[in-house]
């Protein structure tokens, strides 16, 4: 009996899946549904549980005295909105370059692998 020759066969066989999935988007989107889920849970559920009283389990606040005064802000920046808008501005620049960057790389792997 004869072997079929090695090089006449595939390399590697082609699967099903696309090829957009692989490991680093996997953990992307494993972080992003994390952090989505951190948010979720901070907000709506947190009231959700909130409501359940366990009577057996209530802890009782008890009042605590804390040395000092606490530091006051200047007043400048309670006049002023200007730092506000330049911390979201400075943040949606950071995330576009984020965005436009990732956008293009998966541009550039596209071309390559075809």
């Amino acid at each position: 009996m004869m072997r079929p020759d090695p090089s006449s066969q595939p390399k590697y066989k082609k699967s099903n899946i696309p090829g957009w999935i692989n490991l680093p988007n996997i953990v992307f989107i494993v972080v992003i549904l994390f952090f989505t889920g951190i948010i979720l849970w901070s907000e709506s559920f947190s009231e959700y549980f909130s409501g359940i009283n366990l009577p057996e389990l209530q802890i009782k606040p008890t009042a605590t005295i804390l040395p000092g005064t606490p530091t006051m802000l200047p007043l400048e920046w309670y006049a002023s909105a200007e730092q506000t808008n330049g911390i979201i501005l400075g943040g949606m620049i950071l995330m576009s370059i984020i965005v436009f960057g990732c956008v293009g790389i998966m541009l550039r792997d596209r071309k390559i692998q075809q």
